[in-house]
């Protein structure tokens, strides 16, 4: 046997399980530092989670908060009706020229969604707006809220909001002005009429007071409505006072109407059924307490055509 040639197979043998003992080590030593690494990210992922944690929570308390000021009603309503009115989104529209004519159950849901959509706005920027580390889930939620007021609610509102307008436009045609609420009234009457499109429009006469007269049930004004809008006014002189009786002709008729209470006035056709009746076919007279009588007729009273006879 060659002793170079064992003496080296021993050497090599030696050398193999050196080289082998020195790779396992530093596969060991690797693996022990990225163990160490992989503890340090999650004792570091942990310190962020728990610094985010208070931001989660008022994500949540943000959602309750927005979700309970929905379900109540009020809230929304009242930011709708108050605030969001003054956007483009509930704008009013310029042809309602007194805003009382606006009815509250018309525009109650126009309102309403109109504020829901401004905290939904408010509440998809508080979520998206904050670093979404950590928070994907309420990043998703606070999409969600924003696809949803963009493209269902604010849609909705709008609508909601343009259709009640229409029913003020039509009602400060067809219904009749509110003057003994904010008037003397000794009497009125209501002239069912159209308008020069064909569409009805009410006209009214109200008897009413001049500031500063002396008796309560004295009045020397006459005070004519379209709708809503004050079109004509005369006032008696000296210490002169309807009667609070009313004659209307209308040129179609065979004889005058004459009544002394309040009351609709308006027309029928040849079957009975109410026609509407045209404001400058109708002529009104109203006696006074000293014989005379104011006489107009309803379309020219907008004009200022009163005559005193």
């Amino acid at each position: 046997m060659n002793p170079h040639r064992n003496t080296s197979v021993a050497r090599l043998i030696l050398l193999e399980t050196t080289l082998g003992t020195a790779l396992t080590q530093a596969n060991t030593a690797e693996e022990q530092r990225r163990a160490a690494q992989d503890r340090e990210q999650e004792q570091r992922d942990a310190q962020r989670r728990r610094a985010v944690q208070p931001r989660r929570d008022n994500d949540y308390a943000a959602l309750g908060f927005a979700a309970l000021a929905c379900l109540t009603v009020l809230g929304p309503y009242l930011l709708g009706h108050f605030l969001v009115r003054k956007t483009f989104l509930l704008a009013p529209d310029s042809r309602v020229y007194d805003d009382q004519a606006r009815g509250l159950a018309d525009h109650f849901w126009a309102d309403y969604l109109g504020g829901v959509v401004a905290i939904g706005a408010l509440l998809a920027v508080f979520l998206l707006a904050r670093p979404w580390e950590f928070r994907r889930r309420e990043v998703v939620i606070g999409g969600v809220i924003a696809a949803v007021t963009l493209v269902f609610v604010m849609p909705t509102a709008s609508s909601q909001w343009h259709d009640a307008e229409g029913k003020t436009i039509t009602a400060l045609r067809e219904s009749a002005f509110p003057f003994g609420a904010r008037y003397v009234e000794c009497a009125n009457w209501q002239l069912e009429g159209e308008d020069a499109s064909g569409r009805p429009e009410l006209w009214q006469v109200y008897l009413a007071q001049t500031l500063g007269s002396p008796r309560v049930r004295d009045c020397n004004r006459v005070n004519v409505y379209q709708g809503w809008r004050s079109v004509g006014a005369f006032d008696l002189d000296g210490n002169d006072h309807f009667t609070e009786s009313i004659t209307v002709d209308n040129v179609n008729w065979s004889k005058p109407f004459t009544t002394d209470r309040s009351t609709t006035i308006y027309s029928t056709d040849a079957q009975g059924r109410r026609e509407r009746m045209k404001p400058a076919d109708l002529t009104v007279t109203l006696p006074t307490t000293n014989g005379r009588a104011v006489v107009f007729n309803v379309a020219g009273s907008a004009s200022g055509r009163f005559e005193v006879r």
